[in-house]
């Protein structure tokens, strides 16, 4: 599996055999805690499976989303990097498998690789611009939200931004007395530019049945290649 991630194609058969048989394979549920922020490091995550969250606390005391990762992405480096203590703390947003690499097994990444670093630098640096760039449009998604509030009967007010090739093709918010869903408006702006495209929306999609077809259906239908629904502010 760590041959098809991009960081990891460049190691010889034998390293990668070597992380494989010297790894161990964590799974976690939808809401566990993978790791604390302020725990002893020691160890670093590749995720095979599944997406997770990245928060921090802030100087207030408020949570604050760093950003959404899933399958490739790594996180938990720094420790095994510095020796400090855990700097986020990370939950699984969906059932997850990840790959937890040691920092002794680390250490011998980087002596049998010497450009091992540099490349963890890259991508670190990629996983940063995308983070703000998602960020930026939940950001875009919430503001749709505000416009409805207090206008949606007993249904929250939700926003919903679809997001294709860095262009936004369709906005949404809950519409008065709370029919139709935010998703369903903006799905219906994005007409036929929504496939493959990214969805942001403030509130989880629903799905049961109620008034209207369940809005996971909806997106699975338009063929939306990612969902991103959490942000804490």
């Amino acid at each position: 599996v760590l041959q098809r991630i991009e960081i990891f194609a460049a190691l010889e058969d034998a390293v990668l055999t070597k992380i494989t048989s010297a790894s161990s394979l964590c799974k976690f549920e939808a809401g566990d805690t993978i790791v604390s922020e302020g725990d002893p490091g020691g160890s670093m995550f590749v995720i095979i499976q599944g997406v997770v969250e990245i928060l921090t606390t802030d100087n207030n005391g408020d949570i604050v989303n760093l950003g959404i990762l899933t399958v490739g992405d790594i996180f938990g480096e720094m420790s095994c990097l510095t020796g400090g203590k855990r700097e986020a703390t990370v939950k699984a947003l969906r059932p997850s498998v990840a790959c937890e690499i040691s920092k002794d097994l680390f250490a011998t990444i980087i002596d049998q690789d010497s450009g091992f670093v540099d490349q963890l630098a890259v991508l670190l640096q990629q996983r940063q611009e995308i983070n703000n760039m998602n960020n930026t449009w939940l950001e875009a998604a919430y503001y749709q939200a505000e416009r409805s509030q207090g206008l949606t009967g007993k249904n929250p007010a939700v926003g919903c931004v679809i997001v294709n090739e860095g262009n936004i093709v369709g906005v949404g918010s809950t519409s008065r007395k709370g029919r139709p869903h935010a998703v369903e408006n903006a799905l219906a702006m994005s007409v036929n530019k929504s496939k493959c495209s990214t969805l942001y929306v403030t509130l989880e999609p629903c799905t049961h049945h109620g008034k209207t077809p369940p809005c996971v259906n909806m997106i699975v239908k338009k063929n939306i290649c990612s969902n991103f629904d959490k942000i804490s502010k």
